[in-house]
């Protein structure tokens, strides 16, 4: 779907669609770099859209980075298994972050038949299971994680999300409190001010549900 849209904006711009007074010179680049999608064609189209500061040059470089990024990801994905573990951890989570979930969940099963004990692909799948709304997968993944790591801060956090979606706020509020006193074990997360403000917020929420506030 996604290269359906570049495939129909280069169709665009190619016919010249937008208008035959429309000098499609400005496209000369873009048409560069998708016929010869190198390093160098790429830089030089994003200087020359750059220069132009206007409409067409913002369009242009959003267009230029989404293909390069694709082009990327292809080229991860051909790689495959011969990409270490780390580096298949963290295409898994570059795809969780673009919302693509169907992409990144068979890369995690994959780490957890590798390293059953290393607990962050647990979580990540978590994740990306829950943002499905899948949330007995989540709620599974999650608990795996935090049995191979109990000091699993942010699986803590996670899982009380997912209980809390599926109502259990009882749970979701015991399993928040029971991971608390392991911030100070995880300060990637625990001196993260965002971080420490969604997670105070969701235990107020938790203990106003429980209260029946």
């Amino acid at each position: 779907m996604k290269k359906g849209i570049i495939g129909i904006l280069i169709m665009l711009i190619v016919a010249g669609l937008w208008g035959e007074a429309h000098d499609n010179s400005e496209y000369a680049e873009f048409q560069k770099y998708q016929t010869e999608p190198t390093l160098e064609n790429l830089v030089s189209a994003l200087q020359y859209y750059s220069a132009l500061d206007n409409e067409t040059g913002k369009l242009m470089i959003t267009y230029l980075h989404f293909m390069a990024l694709e082009s990327s990801l292809e080229g991860l994905a051909a790689e495959g298994d011969s990409l270490s573990m780390q580096t298949r951890f963290n295409y898994a989570n570059l795809l969780l972050d673009l919302g693509r979930y169907e992409e990144a969940i068979p890369l995690y099963d994959k780490l957890n038949v590798e390293s059953p004990q290393w607990g962050c692909p647990w979580r990540h799948k978590g994740e990306a299971y829950w943002k499905q709304g899948k949330i007995m997968e989540a709620e599974a993944s999650l608990r795996q994680s935090i049995a191979v790591r109990e000091n699993h801060y942010d699986a803590y956090v996670m899982l009380a999300k997912v209980l809390r979606d599926a109502g259990r706020y009882e749970e979701a509020l015991e399993t928040l409190e029971k991971g608390l006193p392991y911030g100070a074990e995880n300060p990637e997360y625990s001196e993260d001010s965002e971080f420490e403000s969604d997670v105070k917020l969701l235990h107020e929420e938790l203990r106003n549900k429980v209260n029946g506030e």
